[in-house]
């Protein structure tokens, strides 16, 4: 029952963004190419609190670990954030983004890189815990944890896709959506999303499998 209970909640992982993308900014006349700035901060601090209430409603159930107080879950949250948008600012200038031009659209895919990638986990382990957070990202075959399963799937896919996004920048198809950093604002959200259902059918048919 928990485990289906966590599938469902884990299958908002994609159909969240996915409404948001595709339904709720094109009704209200939103868009990355025309609105970049607002829709990156929107979509971060969607995807933010989408994490922070499966945080606090649903993981408590699966891990009894996660039973901790609703203001540390909230500060996880916002250090979590806070801290994986200066990486991943960093991480942008060193691959190429410039440093002050066009700084702030930076900054803020930073941030709705950081509310993908570094907010799942810095909610389930915190911000302490160095050997945690090497046991996530590097010991990722001998993870059984699904709630780690989902933070580790979510970040490989969200920063390959990314970094997929960023191929199409320098190629001669003058396309509105083909400039820094909207084509890698997709290919984030569209890996992130594309992780979030893998792991999820992953988990369906390992939970289906006979016990021997």
């Amino acid at each position: 029952m928990l485990g289906s209970v966590l599938r469902g909640a884990h299958i908002l992982v994609c159909v969240v963004p996915l409404v948001w993308v595709a339904s709720v900014m094109p009704m209200v006349g939103l868009s990355f190419e025309t609105h970049t700035r607002t829709c990156l901060v929107a979509t971060s601090m969607i995807v933010t609190l989408m994490h922070l209430l499966l945080s606090i409603l649903v993981h408590p159930h699966i891990d009894w670990s996660q039973d901790i107080p609703f203001n540390r879950k909230i500060l996880r949250a916002t250090l979590g954030l806070c801290i994986g948008s200066v990486v991943f600012y960093l991480l942008a200038v060193l691959y190429g983004a410039s440093l002050f031009d066009g700084g702030l659209d930076t900054l803020l895919w930073s941030c709705m890189m950081s509310s993908m990638c570094v907010v799942p986990g810095s909610l389930l382990l915190g911000l302490k815990d160095r050997s945690a957070w090497a046991n996530l990202y590097l010991g990722a075959a001998s993870l059984t944890n699904p709630i780690e399963c989902m933070c580790y799937g979510l970040t490989v896919g969200c920063v390959f896709g990314a970094w997929l996004g960023a191929i199409p920048i320098p190629l001669d198809w003058d396309r509105p959506w083909q400039v820094w950093p909207i084509s890698c604002t997709y290919g984030g959200l569209i890996g992130y999303m594309i992780a979030g259902l893998v792991v999820t059918i992953r988990m369906q048919l390992t939970s289906s499998r006979p016990k021997r």
